[in-house]
């Protein structure tokens, strides 16, 4: 096996609303919140056992618990019989699912999708330090948007819509940027309509997340009225995995959906992850 090391990068776009659970009790209005990220607790987040645990239930099911390729990527199950010293860890490194951009309402189109120069410039700078295969590729695409400086209330939008609201803000301003290969691959990771907030405007925007009630049911009588927080569905995130340069299936699922979270039967959490190299 080469001990050499490689960083592929991942977005991963909702298709419906997701609800990955923080796990903490709150005595508040929402009984059930979404994982923050503990550096910016008002941005959502994806934990890195969650993305790795829903990897390895869509490879399982493809290919079986006990297949090579399964156990090269994640290591040994668990729940596999046999003592300590037979458990194997993965090659693969799986990291933290960090916030993108997010559905900003508008009177135009249904959404906008908005975020801001510090979010793009510390997915670059990540993507940098990881030696990630497109770091280059995502500096050119990304650098014109970190340039700007949208002021406080004043949001950016790039496309031709007159008298544009977004969510709250009414003050909107249009900015020419030039429609170039590199900002038409900022559109494939962002989405076509591309909103830039100042970061302030953004990281309130995605404190106050949908909060959806829910009804615990028992023989079809309700028990049980709560709040769950949900992350909307076109919130888009990214993700690093890092692993040696042995090749096994894995290297098949440069697209797929996957499902993240909890109350998949009722149609949540199905995502779209997309390996970046091959955008």
């Amino acid at each position: 096996m080469n001990n050499k090391t490689q960083t592929e990068t991942y977005l991963i776009r909702t298709l419906s609303n997701m609800h990955v659970g923080s796990g903490d009790n709150n005595y508040g209005i929402v009984d059930r919140q979404v994982q923050r990220d503990v550096t910016d607790a008002d941005f959502p987040t994806i934990h890195s056992s969650g993305i790795k645990g829903a990897f390895r239930e869509l490879f399982e099911s493809k290919l079986g618990k006990d297949h090579k390729d399964v156990i090269n990527v994640f290591g040994t199950s668990k729940d596999k019989s046999g003592s300590k010293d037979d458990m194997q860890a993965g090659n693969y490194h799986f990291f933290n699912a960090l916030f993108l951009s997010l559905p900003i309402r508008s009177n135009v189109y249904p959404y906008y999708n908005g975020t801001s120069p510090d979010v793009l410039r510390m997915f670059v700078e990540k993507a940098k330090l990881f030696e990630s295969q497109v770091a280059e590729k995502l500096e050119a695409a990304f650098q014109p948007l970190i340039d700007l400086n949208p002021e406080n209330g004043k949001p950016l939008y790039f496309n031709n819509a007159d008298n544009l609201i977004l969510e709250d803000f009414r003050d909107t301003t249009h900015q020419e940027l030039l429609n170039d290969s590199n900002y038409q691959f900022a559109q494939k990771l962002l989405g076509e309509r591309i909103a830039l907030f100042n970061h302030h405007d953004l990281r309130l925007l995605a404190k106050e997340l949908p909060i959806i009630a829910r009804n615990s049911l028992d023989n079809g009588q309700s028990i049980n009225l709560f709040y769950e927080e949900v992350v909307p569905r076109e919130t888009r995130f990214y993700f690093f995995v890092k692993h040696n340069d042995d090749k096994g299936e894995f290297e098949n699922g440069k697209e797929d959906i996957i499902q993240l979270g909890g109350n998949a039967s009722i149609g949540n959490g199905y995502s779209l992850v997309k390996e970046l190299n091959k955008i």
